[in-house]
């Protein structure tokens, strides 16, 4: 699968997470959460006038959707390493440590009911 090339195509797969977020159905919604209790890099954007953080390995490709990225998962295919320097490009930024973010993903992460991994987290500031 492809990267992104720009911020329009960032913007499409932000959208599509937020839609597997809100959705009705639960596999959707615990694939959402998922990606966000396990991941490392994050882009943190914001929805509704409150923050909201997208993992780097689901965003660095383009047109992604959670079919794509399990069959992409299954096949050993799917890194942040590999998408984090597309991030940085498309951004315009590096992504980096951040001590306020950190603390509003874990506002974001209890707001879901999640309680991600124990890991060092980095994230791209696109707000």
């Amino acid at each position: 699968m492809p990267f992104i090339q720009n911020m329009d195509d960032l913007t499409v797969n932000i959208s599509t997470l937020e839609i597997y977020r809100n959705d009705n159905n639960p596999e959707n919604r615990d694939f959402y959460k998922r990606l966000i209790e396990r991941g490392r890099c994050f882009v943190a954007y914001e929805r509704n006038n409150e923050l909201h953080f997208a993992p780097s390995r689901f965003m660095g490709y383009a047109n992604n959707n959670m079919e794509d990225h399990k069959q992409a998962i299954r096949e050993g295919e799917r890194d942040g390493r590999d998408t984090n320097p597309v991030l940085d490009r498309v951004i315009g930024q590096p992504h980096e440590a951040n001590q306020h973010l950190e603390m509003e993903f874990i506002a974001f992460c209890n707001q879901l009911g999640i309680i991600p991994w124990n890991v060092r987290r980095t994230y791209w500031q696109t707000i």
